[in-house]
């Protein structure tokens, strides 16, 4: 077993796992334009503290909880480097999109191709959906 494990460590199977797999303290994009949203060199991206389902990692369409500037904001998930089945494409970047409490948006408009795998989720999300522009 021990020769099997090494054996994919050495084609760095491990690192390429990790970096596709969306787990604690995974760095994202936002892709609102709200002000916690907004990139600046004194703080880092806003990263994965918790999420709201038992299994530990997150798909496209997941609400998670993430650290953005130092405060616990809900986001959801819209784009991800994970693979999927074949329609689905992959992304080069984990991407989420901010929301309240109610599950309403912080910004105003959401920039950047979200996937269509999200619209299955448009009942759940209502009030995202008439700001997201382009579907790929």
């Amino acid at each position: 077993m021990n020769t099997l494990v090494s054996f994919f460590k050495s084609f760095g199977v491990n690192s390429l796992i990790s970096r596709r797999s969306i787990f604690l303290l995974t760095e994202f994009n936002c892709l609102d334009n709200s002000e916690l949203g907004q990139k600046t060199s004194r703080y880092r991206k806003p990263y994965l503290i918790g999420f709201y389902r038992k299994r530990r990692t997150a798909d496209i369409g997941d609400i998670i909880r993430v650290a953005v500037k130092g405060k616990p904001c809900k986001a959801l998930v819209v784009t991800t480097r994970k693979q999927k089945q074949d329609m689905i494409p992959r992304y080069d970047r984990n991407n989420i999109v901010l929301l309240d409490d109610n599950l309403v948006p912080l910004g105003g408009k959401i920039k950047g191709p979200i996937s269509t795998e999200l619209r299955k989720y448009k009942e759940k999300y209502p009030k995202v959906f008439p700001q997201i522009k382009k579907y790929v």
